[in-house]
């Protein structure tokens, strides 16, 4: 599969660079955030970095800049100190960068971690739910409040996972105020150093799940999974409650990243017994990040 070539309207790019687009990646320092901002600053568009860590921001910018031989310094901007695990500091970064950035047209929602039980956001939410959902979410009503999408149709593409399969909601959120099982009272992250998926009672009938095809009695993805839900409900709720806009979620495959090499770390010695072999099987047996960010790049020409 190759990569699709991104177009936005030419009143967007100018005279000078007709069809190019304003894109900015959240997560862009690595993984599939950066080979999606690698691939579209070699198409010419402009990338806006958007990243929790400045240091790394700026050496992935750098790095990009370098890989195209130079070229687009000016085209590829590190925006480094996006907290998402706090909606007050998104709200503070995102009116920071007003006035500073062109309008935006297409926004990807890339950035994930696996959380860990019993970590909470700023707010007291659980972290997983917290940052990869209500972060995003303040991220892009942020922006849209402070006028830094293209006032036309602007397009979002989440980059979810097929964990979201084994993602669930507890029913404690349809009732009262709404708050139940936000701070992870019920979906908490899966225990230790963390997993995507792992055996977990997470509630006592499946019944209380508002997500019935979720295995809930058997197998569960903890917080990462719902988040992973989260988003793709998001994608399908944004072209709802916002006229024009296009957005869609998309899963980029079993990827070889930085976090799936933390996944399975701690297993290195009981299954190749060095971390250096488990390293190298894995990248035969995983989607390399370049591919997955070609997978991500047809979701955004779908929107097109």
């Amino acid at each position: 599969m190759g990569t699709p070539t991104l177009s936005c309207g030419s009143e967007t790019g100018g005279e000078d660079a007709p069809g190019t687009c304003v894109a900015l990646l959240t997560g862009a320092n690595s993984g599939i955030g950066y080979a999606t901002a690698y691939s579209l600053a070699a198409q010419g568009h402009t990338v806006l970095l958007a990243c929790r860590s400045q240091v790394r921001c700026d050496a992935a910018a750098s790095s990009i800049v370098a890989a195209l031989g130079g070229s687009g310094a000016e085209r590829v901007v590190s925006l480094g100190g996006l907290e998402l695990s706090s909606l007050t500091r998104v709200e503070e970064w995102v009116a920071s960068q007003d006035g500073m950035v062109p309008r935006i047209d297409v926004l990807f929602l890339n950035a994930g971690f696996l959380p860990q039980a019993g970590e909470q956001t700023d707010e007291g939410y659980e972290s997983g739910l917290g940052a990869m959902h209500f972060g995003h979410w303040a991220l892009v009503e942020s922006l849209l409040a402070n006028r830094m999408l293209a006032p036309v149709s602007p397009r979002v593409v989440v980059v979810s996972s097929d964990a979201q399969r084994m993602g669930s909601f507890h029913s404690s959120l349809m009732q009262d105020s709404g708050e139940g099982d936000l701070r992870g009272e019920l979906t908490a992250g899966c225990p230790g150093e963390g997993q995507p998926v792992c055996a977990q009672m997470q509630y006592s009938n499946s019944a209380e799940s508002l997500s019935q095809e979720a295995p809930t009695n058997f197998v569960g993805g903890g917080a990462y999974a719902r988040a992973k839900l989260a988003n793709v409900l998001y994608a399908r709720h944004l072209p709802v409650v916002h006229d024009g806009w296009r957005a869609t979620s998309v899963h980029p495959g079993m990827v070889y990243t930085p976090m799936a090499e933390r996944i399975a770390r701690p297993y290195a010695w009981m299954q190749f017994g060095t971390c250096r072999a488990q390293q190298l099987f894995m990248q035969a047996m995983l989607r390399p990040a370049s591919a997955a960010a070609a997978v991500v790049l047809h979701a955004a020409k779908s929107l097109e």
